[in-house]
C-alpha cells in the first residue's frame, strides 16, 4: 500500500514538473481574487457608470488563462504576458482583487513566462539516481 501511494505521488510530481504548475496556480488564484470584488458588489455592479463589471471579465479571463496554463504548455509565453497585462488592468474595475489579485497575477504570469521544461539529461540523471536508491533500499 505504501508503494502504491509513492507511485501516485511520483506520477503527480512528474506531471507537475512538466508544465508551469505554480504559475498556473497563482494565475487561477489571482482570477478568483479579482472576481471576488465584483461578486461582493453584485447589486451595483451593472449600474450605469460603474466599472465593476470589468472585474467579472478580467477575473474570468484570468481563470481561463490559469486553466489553460495547466494543460497547454506551448502557450506559456502568451499566457504569462496576458496574465500580467490583465492583472494590471484589473486595478481599474476590481481594485486588483484588493491588490493581492494583481500581485498574484504578476507573479503567476512571470512564472509562466519564465518556465522551461527540464532537459532530457536532467531527467536521465534523476531516474538513474532513483534507480540507484531503489537498489540500495
Amino acid at each position: 500500500m505504501k508503494g502504491e501511494h509513492a507511485g501516485n505521488m511520483g506520477s503527480f510530481k512528474s506531471w507537475r514538473q512538466s508544465r508551469p504548475f505554480w504559475g498556473a496556480l497563482f494565475i487561477c488564484l489571482a482570477g478568483c481574487l479579482v472576481t471576488w470584488i465584483p461578486v461582493s458588489m453584485a447589486p451595483i455592479a451593472f449600474l450605469p457608470g460603474t466599472f465593476a463589471f470589468i472585474g467579472f471579465i478580467f477575473g474570468g479571463l484570468l481563470l481561463i488563462l490559469g486553466i489553460l496554463a495547466f494543460f497547454s504548455r506551448p502557450l506559456k509565453t502568451f499566457i504569462g504576458i496576458a496574465a500580467i497585462f490583465l492583472s494590471v488592468l484589473s486595478l481599474i474595475g476590481a481594485l486588483g482583487g484588493l491588490l493581492l489579485g494583481t500581485v498574484f497575477g504578476i507573479i503567476g504570469g512571470a512564472l509562466c513566462f519564465a518556465w522551461t521544461p527540464q532537459s532530457v539529461s536532467e531527467d536521465l540523471k534523476k531516474t538513474a539516481i532513483q534507480k540507484e536508491r531503489r537498489k540500495t533500499s
